[in-house]
């Protein structure tokens, strides 16, 4: 029934009207009519709305609708024409009309009419509201004017529909496998349908008869040991089944709320599941009602044969009945794990630092023991013995009296943490008078002193409580070296500590076997310790006077605390014999000490010693001050004399440890051997023998250091063996410079106007050239006329476009003139740049490009590199001053292009 506006309202602007129905399966129905709807069943509220205006239109029209709870709304299919902004806000359904009105201009809201509808299902309610007559209200309003409503129902069909949950659940979830060890186990159910019932059975597990069974393979079902009855149950039945007979037996028949029992007659033994069936004469048991049993499980003999952890899934089931008609079964699944119950300790020991020294900054260790429970048992007790025999007063013990220097001295405990489920400790001191004394704490994470001040060498520390599984004992403890040594000549001395760490378990189960676990530490002495080290820049030359190679020589004070004093003065010795010539002697010259570091707070001296082992100093190489690089040139007056050199490094504040001194000797072939004077062949005797056998093989060059301060001496170091060695190869053809040429591309058409790039890779292959020219196309070894002309030459075919860009690390070292020759003139002639005057230099040269007059007249190229007259190396590895050209893979690319006609055939 629709109300509307009364006469008394004629003076509002406008006027609402709304009418509503439900159409279901098709069908539109109106009051009185209620339709019958099942659960589960969508069906849809229409309505309409009408604005009547006298003056302006429904301005702010709302229709705001209230769906009972019992009814689901599906908020995504609501619909409304005109269009409305649409709220649903839990079951209140809001459309607010969007329109824009032209009365009054500009509003918004309804100017005529609307069609909404509202779909809805029948929610799942209780079976007995079946036939409950269900009504809804709607209401549409406007600024300006009144609310009106209307309503539509419809007639709830709500048919029983059993159904039942199930629940299950082990306490606890995972235990040590142990035979008689207890568990729980609690299942259930509930009656899941609309309506009431008259039978909830709950039963575990879902099929006694399945193998394995989890109340037969390793648990054993006890008793029932408590269970709660469902609302409206009358009468409960237990039963168990009897693996034995393979069929279920009752107990009799209880009346609520009477306890529950296991029926008598099976031993526990035997028992393959349970199953209890709660009933009403009525169905009474209402939906939500619930049960749950309690069952005391114990684990049987074959549980204490699991190895390895061990899951059993179980699966318990419940069901619901109303007088035959029954709900499907419902399943619950849980499960528990069995862990091998095992006795098992770990012990850790940890030194830091592991080197100590008797003076300076580190002077003192922490010693970090640790103590695990790593097996699946508890313990009563958790033992550390530090070191394994704590009486041990021998040398054996690092914290005896009697070790090598007298031992480190215990310092006392800091840090320490108790395993978890220690109640107390004890400690027994074992001291270097070989008395003990035991004390006692309860304080968490502290270690009790002994009263005695004698001297501890060792103890053993005894967590006791219940010790659970993981818990880790750490005790950390400080040990300081002793003063010094004793004897001068121990430079360092080393022990290696250990601990040993055990356990008792409660009961009759087997204590853990003990566990050790060491680590060592050094102990030095004052003293100064230095490293020595030696490479050579080139480790193969050629059998010709004035090729040169490098010896880069290191030495290196060691960190403390190996060194624990400043040395003061530094000898660095090349070769490590004081006296004699040696066979790199022999073939060698030391001619120049080359790029060699001076510490800012040092001075250098270099000095040269001859056959018999005298040390004189080199002219012009005492006392360089420090703070800067030192290249110097060796005498060539005493160069023949030379048969070793010495550095000498002072510094009155002295040479930390970690300082590095690294002087550089640059050694030149000879030409005869030094001693006898006889030449040094250059060629293999044998012309069959391959250029690629060295004519000296492995001439060996070591060298050797000593450091010193006021008081200490690190005492003479040599290079570790093998020494750096060098061969010295043959010459011969294909020995020197050598020259390659590539295109890229390597194919290029007629009449294309194409470029194409050719590299002219060379090497001088040889120290000591004053000039190389690398020309393009041959030329005669004299004059230096090109040979190729004419039909013969590349250029006959191609012109000379571009020269470069050359980017050539040794061109920094180098220089070059670029010369063409000129057809027309018949003569070499500089370009631009790179000129006899300026030549070029630098690790890049720019590109040179040719005019087309000099494309034309150019039929050859060549490049006449020098050395460079201020070459200055920054790098050990770099080419030397008076080296001649560079040794080294050195690339020069031309840019030609094709012509369209031969110069020898122009027509």
């Amino acid at each position: 029934v629709a109300s509307g506006a009364t006469a008394a309202h004629a003076l509002d602007a406008a006027a609402l009207r709304i009418a509503k129905e439900v159409n279901v399966r098709g069908d539109i129905y109106d009051e009185p009519a209620a339709p019958v709807v099942s659960v589960g069943e969508e069906f849809v509220w229409n309505i309409e709305v009408i604005c009547d205006y006298f003056t302006d239109q429904c301005v702010g029209a709302t229709l705001t609708d209230v769906i009972p709870d019992e009814f689901e709304i599906l908020e995504d299919s609501i619909n409304s024409t005109p269009s409305g902004i649409i709220t649903v806000d839990g079951q209140t359904v809001t459309i607010a009309f969007q329109e824009t009105l032209t009365r009054p201009a500009g509003a918004i809201g309804l100017s005529a009419g609307a069609q909404i509808t509202i779909p809805v299902k029948l929610r799942a309610i209780e079976q007995s509201r079946d036939g409950e007559k269900f009504t809804n209200r709607a209401a549409v309003e406007a600024d300006n004017a009144l609310e009106t409503t209307d309503i539509a129902s419809v007639t709830a069909q709500v048919d029983l529909t059993l159904l039942a949950e199930a629940s299950k659940s082990f306490d606890p979830s995972s235990a040590l496998a142990e035979e008689g060890a207890p568990l729980s186990l609690t299942f259930g159910g509930s009656n899941a349908s609309n309506g009431a019932v008259d039978t909830l059975v709950v039963q575990d597990p879902a099929n006694p008869a399945a193998n394995p069974n989890i109340f037969q393979q390793y648990l054993q079902l006890d008793a029932l040991t408590s269970a709660t009855w469902p609302e409206g149950a009358e009468a409960a039945v237990v039963s168990v089944f009897d693996m034995t007979t393979s069929t279920w037996v009752s107990a009799d028949s209880v009346a609520a709320p009477s306890a529950l029992a296991l029926p008598a007659g099976v031993d526990a033994q035997n028992i393959g599941g349970i199953r209890v069936e709660f009933t009403a004469a009525n169905p009474t048991i209402p939906a939500g009602a619930t049960t749950s049993v309690q069952l005391a499980l114990s684990q049987r003999a074959s549980a204490a044969g699991i190895t390895a952890d061990t899951l059993l899934a179980n699966t318990s089931t419940a069901q619901v009945k109303a007088g035959a008609e029954e709900s499907p079964i419902a399943p619950a699944n849980d499960d528990v794990t069995l862990r091998p119950a095992s006795t098992e300790v770990t012990a850790s020991k940890n030194i830091t630092p592991h080197e100590i020294a008797v003076v300076g900054a580190a002077t003192e260790a922490t010693v970090t023991l640790g103590a695990l429970n790593s097996g699946t048992r508890a313990l009563d007790t958790l033992t550390i013995s530090e070191p394994t025999n704590p009486a041990d007063l021998s040398a054996n013990n690092l914290m005896a009296p009697a070790f090598t220097g007298g031992g480190v001295t215990f310092a006392g405990f800091a840090g320490v943490e108790w395993p978890v489920g220690t109640e107390e400790v004890s400690v027994t001191y074992y001291f270097a008078d070989g008395t003990t004394e035991t004390v006692t704490g309860t304080e968490l994470d502290a270690l009790p002193a002994p009263t005695s001040t004698a001297r501890i060498t060792g103890f053993e520390i005894t967590f006791t409580g219940e010790i659970v599984e993981g818990a880790e004992a750490k005790v950390p403890f400080t040990v300081q070296a002793p003063e010094d040594l004793g004897d001068p000549s121990v430079r360092s001395v080393s022990g290696l500590n250990e601990i040993t760490v055990s356990g008792t378990t409660p009961g009759s189960a087997p204590n853990p076997d003990p566990d050790t676990a060491d680590d060592d530490l050094t102990i030095f002495a004052e003293q100064i310790t230095i490293t020595t080290e030696k490479t050579l820049t080139n480790t193969q030359l050629l059998s010709v006077p004035g090729q040169t190679t490098t010896a880069r020589l290191k030495t290196t004070i060691a960190n403390y605390p190996q060194t624990t004093e400043n040395a003061t003065e530094v000898i660095i010795d090349d070769p490590a014999s004081l006296t004699g010539v040696t066979d790199w002697y022999e073939h060698f010259n030391a001619t120049a000490i080359t790029l060699t570091q001076i510490p800012a707070n040092a001075t250098l001296t270099v000095q040269w010693r001859d056959a018999a082992g005298n040390f004189t100093d080199v002219p012009g190489m005492v006392d360089i001050a420090g703070g800067t690089v030192f290249s110097g040139a060796i005498d060539p007056a005493i160069i023949d004399q030379v048969a070793g050199i010495r550095f000498i490094y002072k510094s009155d504040d002295g040479f930390v440890p970690g300082q590095e001194l690294l002087p550089n000797i640059t050694y030149t072939t000879r030409s005869t051997i030094r001693t006898t004077n006889a030449a040094i062949p250059r060629m293999h005797a044998d012309s069959t023998t391959p250029l690629t056998e060295p004519l000296f093989s492995d001439l060996e060059n070591c060298s050797a250091s000593e450091a010193s301060s006021s008081d200490l001496e690190s005492g003479r170091v040599e290079v570790p063996a093998p020494c750096p060695t060098l061969d010295l190869m043959p010459v011969g053809p294909g020995v020197g410079p050598n020259i390659d040429k590539n295109w890229t591309p390597d194919l290029v058409f007629t009449r294309s106007g194409q470029n194409t790039t050719a590299s002219l890779a060379w090497t001088a292959g040889i120290q000591g050239l004053d000039q190389v020219i690398i020309s393009d196309v041959k030329t005669h070894a004299i004059t230096g006329v090109p040979l190729e002309v004419g039909p013969d030459s590349v250029f006959d075919t191609f012109n000379l476009t571009r020269i470069g860009p050359i980017n050539d690390p040794l061109m920094a070292f180098d220089q070059v003139q670029v010369q063409v020759y000129n057809s027309v003139d018949n003569e070499w002639q500089d370009l631009a740049t790179c000129t006899a005057a300026a030549p070029c230099s630098g690790g890049t040269i720019s590109a040179i490009n040719l005019s087309a007059a000099q494309q034309e007249s150019t039929v050859a190229v060549r490049f006449i590199v020098t050395e460079k007259d201020d070459r200055t190396p920054t790098q050990i590895t770099d080419p030397l001053p008076g080296t001649g050209v560079a040794v080294g893979s050195r690339n020069f690319p031309l840019t030609l292009q094709i012509r369209d006609v031969r110069r020898s055939a122009p027509t």
